[in-house]
């Protein structure tokens, strides 16, 4: 076994641990706080420094969009910061990652990921642009862009979580493919990847395109999906030479509908006063 695989293997089995740990608390919602910071101390350990795990918080976008509470967001460092409360909030434009995290993932925590993940407001190509590369980079940039994941530390049999994501996506036919999560794990169980474009696994099997296929972990490859998932992210990282953002588009839009609220109140008052 080479030093990374046991390395990452080893990780599995820590988060593991660490989950059993947190399942001593006798407060419910301490349980479920601590597995989210486990995930997170690992992020922290092994993104670039040019990103940063943040613990819980919504995503917002232009136009007062916000997501529904995301467990983890991952974001860049030329990002505006709104860091007075203990729960964030981040603009859309600023994530590279967003990770939704369960305990057990049965059906009603699938439908719960999946749609907190797709409520994440799309990237505006007036806040973000690529002014350095080509014309329709910022395309290729939000088809890939923000890796989504949902972790679980147990769940249901992957063919029961497939039945389950085949039918919420059935039931919501709208959501865009970019707002998939590309990986659903459940620690040292099995890993689903959402395949965009049709290929081959290393076995030979067909796999067709804008389809979810499973991977079966054994005891060798538990560590596998977090190497997914750092690598995942961290593709995200090239990209941010090349990246321009205005983010007064925010603060104007916020200020303007104040503004305009004054302005209609103003204009009441004096056309009651020269009545």
């Amino acid at each position: 076994m080479s030093r990374l695989q046991k390395y990452f293997n080893l990780i599995a089995d820590k988060i593991a641990v660490d989950a059993q740990l947190a399942s001593t608390s006798y407060h419910r919602p301490d349980i479920g706080f601590n597995r989210e910071k486990f995930l997170e101390l690992f992020l922290h350990k092994h993104l670039p420094k040019r990103l940063s795990a943040y613990l819980g918080g919504q995503i917002i976008g232009l136009g007062d969009i916000e997501s529904g509470q995301i467990d983890i967001i991952v974001a860049n460092d030329i990002s505006i910061r709104f860091e007075e409360n203990a729960r964030n909030f981040i603009t859309a434009e600023s994530v590279a990652a967003a990770i939704t995290v369960k305990s057990f993932l049965d059906k009603a925590g699938i439908v719960d990921c999946l749609s907190n993940l797709a409520s994440i407001p799309q990237f505006s190509p007036q806040v973000l642009t690529f002014k350095a590369l080509r014309s329709n980079a910022f395309d290729t940039f939000i088809s890939k862009h923000p890796s989504l994941f949902i972790f679980a530390y147990d769940g249901v049999q992957y063919e029961t979580c497939l039945d389950h994501i085949a039918d919420f996506y059935n039931s919501n036919p709208n959501i865009p493919l970019n707002r998939y999560p590309l990986n659903i794990i459940v620690n040292k169980k099995y890993m689903i990847k959402f395949v965009r474009q049709p290929g081959k696994t290393i076995d030979g099997d067909n796999v067709p395109g804008s389809s979810f296929y499973p991977s079966i972990l054994q005891a060798s490859t538990v560590g596998w999906p977090f190497i997914h998932m750092i690598d995942d992210i961290t593709s995200y990282v090239s990209w941010l030479p090349y990246m321009d953002t205005e983010m007064h588009h925010y603060f104007n839009l916020s200020y303007l509908a104040r503004n305009e609220a004054i302005c209609e109140v103003r204009q009441a008052n004096n056309s009651g006063a020269a009545e």
